[in-house]
């Protein structure tokens, strides 16, 4: 038997790399966002 575990954590510097790419595909597809750019780690 296979368990499935999901674990919430917070966001931290390390994983904006990953999130900005997912963030990016929102943006080109029109369906995520409003925005025209992929904000900073910072923003």
């Amino acid at each position: 038997m296979t368990t499935n575990e999901i674990s919430i954590r917070t966001m931290n510097a390390e994983d904006w790399q990953i999130i900005a790419e997912i963030y990016k595909d929102g943006i080109n597809t029109g369906n995520a966002t409003f925005q025209q750019e992929v904000p900073t780690w910072a923003e």
